[in-house]
């Protein structure tokens, strides 16, 4: 779980509406008698909502400073203090998003229907002080990368293809298990992380 704080919202160059967390801190629920308590997971990092990069770069149609270290375990390695801080830190890479005054937390505001942004020009991003618990769809640094790879036509590879699209090549060769072969049991394997819960 994390909790993301501060939010983004506006409008891309396109017109798409924008509403997303711009940091995400790992944390964990935890239940003692009758109090639920959330706590930092520290060994885990603060990301910047990856997500939300791509989404800018693919409905801005450009491209953010490909070097933005979006993984740290606290905010100080890449001087961020406060929202100005971060603020600027996100403007160096090319985004552009209006600050606001003041960093309490505001109750989250619903925008549904086809007019959800209409009070935002296009291309303005504001920050706004929400702060949400929930489970956020992330994108890892190293599929990220990957992404952006095969955006860029990497080299095309037989056996992805074949795994991707079914590209077969002719001969289809049918492996079967030899007798007395030794069975793997999930049991018997200790993971450094957890699996993922799907």
């Amino acid at each position: 779980m994390y909790v993301g704080y501060p939010y983004v919202e506006g409008r891309f160059q396109d017109g798409t509406f924008v509403k997303a967390p711009l940091l995400l801190f790992p944390v964990k629920l935890i239940k003692e008698k009758d109090t639920w308590l959330i706590d930092n997971i520290e060994e885990q990092y603060i990301l910047i909502n990856k997500v939300f990069l791509m989404a800018f770069e693919k409905y801005n149609n450009t491209s953010i400073q490909q070097d933005l270290i979006t993984e740290f375990y606290d905010l100080s390695e890449v001087n961020i203090q406060d929202q100005e801080s971060l603020l600027k830190y996100i403007k160096d890479a090319g985004i552009v998003i209006k600050g606001k005054a003041g960093d309490l937390v505001e109750r989250f505001k619903e925008h549904v229907g086809k007019d959800a942004g209409s009070e935002y020009a296009l291309g303005e991003l504001v920050v706004q002080n929400y702060l949400v618990l929930g489970r956020f769809h992330i994108a890892n640094n190293s599929i990220y990368n990957d992404y952006l790879a095969l955006e860029q036509g990497m080299e095309p590879n037989r056996l992805l293809d074949r795994l991707l699209i079914n590209a077969n090549e002719g001969n289809s060769t049918k492996v079967q298990a030899s007798e007395g072969q030794e069975e793997i049991r999930e049991e018997d394997f200790y993971f450094m992380t957890s699996l993922d819960y799907s």
